[in-house]
């Protein structure tokens, strides 16, 4: 750091023995900086997500910079910036690097006090100026080091953002092809790692456009914690539900916001069964026999093979139900209601009445009617199964 008079700033030039004075005393005056910092701030005083060597070197980079700049060079934020960037890749909050730079400027502007007491060829006046010139530079190094910090943790939320939505659609799609095992995903995600957990599909309004904006933010307020994904048909989302008492919550809330259908799947405990709960969770959301915004698939087991395996459940369906094609479609919906309700109230003629509002006679023949168009017989155990599995297909998928 050598510069002849003509080339230094006038207003400089009386700070340039200070400067060549505190040169020989950089490194030790970085270890007491770093010592400070590590007694003085909770942050650095309990976590080692940065050791004392790289304190160290971005006290030596800035002190250095300073140096240059008492010297007659302009001032040099780089290394400030390169600092901020750093803490926040580290995870260190922007105030406790704030405390550290001004602890960092305190222990310089001391060093250069200590420095001139002894030296009478540094005037009173020479003090206040390299006072003034290091709190100008504090402030602009300051500005510098937050405006890293601040920009390297926008990069790193979107950078978590979009690695959120991978590993969601990844999970939904059951294609994880990286190396992570289930554990790490969940924790990625927020999750917890064991169930057990629900998927949520809501129709969406337009494709791609999100059914149900801020769920993420709601169900955390409610300790549930979910990470969602809009499909082109669907808003999906997999939400931990340990208890009844959050499941619960999950299901209000839903009720509370939906604007369109949503279907929600049965509860899973292994994180590798989420894309099949998606299927369930679609199917509910295209259940056409529930009115209500909210559908919850039936998980009983002549749900879940109608939903396993589609292709036989929808040929038996297409069978039977083809025999009420030249049915009028009310007459038909009726039929088709009447033999729900039935199976509903567990073959009750009238509890099926009641809930039907007519005589139990009617639910009798509207009964019958249904054996005559399919050709089975509702008190025969196999063929009332197959009844049952055709008109889960139906009742899910059609």
């Amino acid at each position: 750091m050598l510069y002849s008079n003509a080339t230094i700033p006038a207003d400089r030039v009386r700070l340039l023995p200070i400067a060549e004075a505190l040169e020989p005393r950089l490194e030790k005056l970085c270890r007491q900086i770093v010592s400070r910092v590590r007694r003085a701030v909770p942050f650095y005083a309990t976590t080692s997500l940065v050791a004392d060597e790289a304190l160290a070197a971005s006290c030596d980079g800035i002190l250095r910079s300073l140096l240059d700049g008492m010297g007659g060079a302009m001032i040099d934020t780089s290394p400030a910036a390169t600092s901020g960037r750093r803490q926040a890749e580290a995870g260190v909050p922007l105030p406790a690097v704030m405390s550290a730079f001004r602890i960092g400027f305190h222990q310089m502007w001391k060093a250069v006090a200590d420095l001139a007491g002894p030296r009478p060829d540094i005037s009173r006046e020479d003090l206040l100026r390299a006072a003034t010139w290091l709190w100008h530079a504090q402030d602009l190094c300051t500005d510098a080091m937050a405006a890293a910090h601040d920009q390297q943790m926008r990069q790193q939320l979107i950078d978590g953002h979009a690695e959120r939505l991978r590993l969601t659609e990844a999970l939904f799609q059951s294609r994880l092809s990286d190396h992570r095992s289930l554990w790490e995903v969940a924790e990625a995600l927020g999750l917890p790692r064991c169930g057990p957990y629900v998927v949520v599909a809501a129709k969406c309004a337009t494709s791609g456009s999100p059914a149900l904006p801020g769920a993420a933010a709601m169900l955390r307020s409610l300790d549930v914690f979910s990470a969602w994904l809009v499909l082109p048909d669907v808003h999906a989302g997999i939400a931990a539900v340990p208890n009844e008492t959050r499941y619960a919550s999950l299901l209000g809330l839903l009720a509370r916001i939906a604007a369109a259908r949503v279907g929600v799947s049965p509860p899973f405990d292994d994180l590798g069964d989420t894309a099949e709960a998606l299927r369930y969770a679609r199917v509910a959301v295209n259940d056409r026999v529930q009115t209500q915004l909210v559908t919850v698939f039936d998980d009983s087991p002549l749900a879940a093979l109608a939903v396993s395996a589609p292709r036989v459940t929808r040929k038996l369906a297409r069978t039977m139900l083809g025999h009420f094609d030249h049915q009028t479609g009310n007459e038909r919906d009726v039929l088709l209601e009447t033999l729900r309700v039935w199976i509903d109230c567990d073959g009750s003629i009238n509890d099926a009445a009641d809930r039907l509002f007519c005589h139990p006679n009617t639910v009798r023949y509207r009964l019958r009617r249904v054996e005559q168009h399919t050709g089975r017989s509702l008190s025969a155990p196999r063929d009332l199964t197959e009844l049952c599995l055709a008109f889960q297909a139906y009742w899910h998928e059609w």
